[in-house]
């Protein structure tokens, strides 16, 4: 009789571990399907598990081709004392070893907590670690006493972990960084975003003049309205199709929070929430010809703007004051709309895409430049960037490491 062969389990697949710490429902999703995309094509053959709060995993798997098993996790909801702070430290240690005991190859934080990192940076010297900072604004500026234990994250931020990466969405910001605390060590790729629109079909020709701009922007929605107000005056008598547009949500009583809206206004704002739903606001932004954007021109210093490669993922040329990172994307993008040092400036830009003559011709140009700058930021294209930054993290992989906690 022949001996009994055991046969071998098929060995297992490595597995890339990614990690929302704190976002829930629609927020940071673009980018979250975008950076889960990016790696789904460095690593084709590994398994992508995503620990995520239920709603924003399930949104991210509607934006993104990647497979992933979604784990469901209930991110801490900020603490209100000393006690939740606690709780919520605790949650963090937990969550970081409870991925790391799946011996992930990588460990891609889409968020961060300054406790993650900082664990991390103390305890998981040899996991491959891939920290995504959407700002760095507040943590690079902020000079914290050292007798408080935020000083030892706003300092292991200088620490040069082989096995990690802190990364940053453009160069940007890596140029800022550099003028305050040049000895930070962090690396950049362009803020990668999956287009809205299908790349195989010609853009459809416009035959008549830009009529619908929105802004669009979340990120200080009452200085827009108040802006917004002051560009209405400015621009004057336009044709009677022209429509301007705010993301605002104004409730039954004509009013946006406190602010009354005037009655000689024609700004058409949002009345249902069910325009903010990613479907609804989908569908929102493909209604607008240009998407308009009133960042402070001492904005986005240590950011990416989503809703800048929002609007250009819709293929829509954007109206914006200037600041560095929207230059930074026009100088890569070439012609896709109008930068402008001021709101007359920006009244002068609109109404000579309203009324310039020309027809569509100038738009169809604006948009067909977006079209072919929006490749720079695709996960494809990126991925190359990413794939080539990872190379350098030598540490061993998951499997055979040996860590403090």
């Amino acid at each position: 009789m022949g001996l009994n062969k055991t046969k071998r389990a098929p060995p297992r697949a490595k597995t890339i571990a990614f990690f929302e710490p704190r976002c829930t429902g629609v927020t940071h999703l673009e980018v979250t399907a975008a950076i889960i995309d990016m790696f789904s094509k460095i690593f084709p053959e590994h398994s992508l598990v995503f620990y995520t709060e239920e709603t924003h995993g399930g949104f991210t798997k509607k934006r993104t081709a990647a497979k992933f098993e979604q784990i469901n996790i209930n991110p801490p909801q900020g603490p209100r004392n000393r006690w939740e702070w606690l709780k919520e430290v605790f949650w963090d240690f937990t969550m970081m070893r409870k991925i790391r005991n799946i011996k992930p190859e990588y460990i891609v934080c889409m968020g961060y907590t300054w406790e993650i990192v900082l664990f991390a940076k103390l305890f998981q010297r040899k996991q491959k670690i891939v920290f995504f900072f959407h700002s760095i604004e507040k943590e690079i500026k902020q000079n914290v006493p050292a007798y408080r234990p935020a000083w030892w994250f706003w300092r292991s931020l200088e620490w040069e972990i082989k096995a990690h990466v802190q990364m940053v969405f453009g160069e940007s910001i890596l140029r800022e960084i550099s003028k305050i605390r040049p000895a930070l060590k962090f690396r950049s790729i362009d803020h990668p975003h999956i287009p809205c629109y299908d790349a195989t079909v010609p853009i459809n020709i416009v035959t008549s003049p830009p009529s619908k701009f929105a802004a669009i922007s979340s990120a200080n929605v009452m200085r827009d309205i108040s802006i917004l107000f002051v560009l209405e005056k400015k621009l004057g008598k336009m044709p009677e199709n022209f429509e301007l547009h705010s993301r605002a949500m104004v409730d039954g009583e004509g009013k946006i929070g406190d602010v009354k809206i005037p009655n000689d206004s024609k700004i058409k704002f949002i009345t249902t929430p069910e325009c903010l739903s990613p479907e609804g606001w989908d569908a929102y932004i493909n209604m607008m010809d240009f998407c308009m954007f009133f960042y402070p021109q001492n904005s986005y210093l240590f950011t990416a703007s989503g809703a800048l490669l929002e609007a250009l993922a819709h293929l829509k040329p954007v109206v914006a004051l200037h600041n560095s990172y929207l230059d930074y994307v026009f100088n890569k993008m070439g012609d896709i709309g109008y930068l402008c040092d001021t709101v007359d400036e920006m009244a002068a830009s609109i109404r000579k895409a309203v009324l310039g003559g020309g027809g569509g011709e100038h738009y169809n140009a604006q948009r067909q430049n977006i079209m072919n700058g929006l490749k720079l930021f695709s996960p494809e294209y990126l991925a190359g960037s990413m794939r080539s930054i990872l190379s350098e993290l030598d540490a061993p992989s998951g499997g055979s490491q040996q860590e403090l906690f």
